[in-house]
């Protein structure tokens, strides 16, 4: 064999060699980037931020469905006879499980409310400031 060749075979065993390095380094990229994303769509701020609408629902429904049954004291129709109020109405006290899963619903309802008017005033301000752009 001839110089030429073996320095011909020699320069390309280098391009070959740059080129897996190359192709190593992009797969390592993308890998990373394949990871990034799983681990971001298992926590759930992400969903929260793609979906606030279906997980402000999602939470409310979830409060309700905590909180469970309605209290005696809270029905939602009134008693036909209002002068006369059974004693037992009064001699029972809520459980620890009703008050537990209504502090739930109100800590819930509080968090999805709070939650969105923050993104509703995320949402605002980038309006207003895209239309002070485009002026």
């Amino acid at each position: 064999m001839s110089t030429s060749k073996v320095d011909e075979i020699t320069e390309k065993r280098k391009k070959l060699k740059a080129e897996v390095e190359q192709l190593q380094r992009e797969l390592e990229t993308s890998v990373d980037g394949i990871k990034t994303d799983v681990q971001d769509r298992m926590r759930p701020m992400y969903w929260i931020k793609r979906y606030p609408l279906y997980a402000a629902g999602a939470a409310a429904f979830l409060g309700f469905l905590v909180a469970g049954r309605k209290s005696p004291r809270s029905s939602g129709s009134a008693p036909e006879n209002v002068d006369y109020i059974p004693p037992a109405a009064f001699d029972r006290s809520p459980t620890i499980t009703e008050m537990v899963s209504g502090e739930l619903k109100r800590a819930v309802t509080q968090r999805a409310t709070s939650y969105l008017v923050s993104r509703l005033d995320e949402y605002l301000k980038d309006k207003i400031k895209e239309e002070n752009e485009k002026a």
